[in-house]
């Protein structure tokens, strides 16, 4: 399913849909991809994350389970992200 915010996704994760797999936009027109990531695994802790974006970002990537897609990507790239996908945990940071 593909969803066009970040509050949409939240809403939807409202409802009984099965989601296994979480692949946000670092950079969201209404959240930052990480504040959604963290959002949504607070309500469901088992999803897997990967992150995607046009660029890395300048700072380190949090959480550092996440896998980070660099677009354009290829269906190998996603595929290999998708396997390293683990549901995200908090740091002693976070």
């Amino acid at each position: 399913m593909v969803v066009g915010s970040g509050e949409e996704a939240l809403r939807l994760l409202e409802e009984d849909l099965r989601v296994d797999v979480l692949i946000t936009e670092l950079r969201l027109p209404d959240i930052y991809g990480r504040e959604l990531a963290w959002a949504v695994c607070q309500k469901r802790p088992f999803i897997r994350v990967a992150f995607m974006g046009r660029h890395a970002p300048a700072g380190p990537l949090e959480p550092r389970e996440a896998p980070l897609l660099i677009k354009p990507f290829t269906a190998m790239a996603l595929a290999n992200a998708l396997s390293e996908a683990a549901p995200l945990r908090r740091t002693a940071r976070g």
